[in-house]
């Protein structure tokens, strides 16, 4: 708040580390004040539910949510993670939803990740 004044904001956010501590509070902070969050993290399996109430959480104060569970290390996890948010930006720069969801990206990582192991 400014002077009692609620801050707006609107877009999009990327956060790193989105599913706890200070990454979990600036992204449910920001959405509060009315912007869509790009969240990057790194759970495994017992952490996820986590991950998946702060998207739940995210989507209930009406904001667009696309968390990735990838290492922002790692070049080329990267580059799918940053293809999708462009992806997703091109949707929202014309108007339209994006056809692509976190949904198809977990299921393409999931059998990518099933395959290499």
């Amino acid at each position: 708040m400014t002077d009692g004044v609620p801050v707006r904001l609107t877009g999009w956010a990327l956060i790193l580390g989105a599913s706890s501590g200070f990454g979990e509070a600036t992204s449910l902070a920001l959405a509060r004040a009315g912007m869509n969050i790009f969240g990057v993290h790194l759970d495994r399996k017992a952490t996820l539910p986590n991950a998946e109430r702060i998207l739940a959480a995210i989507r209930a104060l009406g904001r667009e949510a696309r968390f990735f569970n990838v290492n922002a290390a790692d070049p080329d996890r990267r580059a799918e993670a940053v293809g999708e948010m462009e992806r997703v930006l091109a949707g929202a720069a014309t108007g339209g939803r994006c056809a692509s969801s976190s949904t198809r990206w977990r299921s393409a990582r999931s059998s990518r990740t099933s395959r290499t192991r």
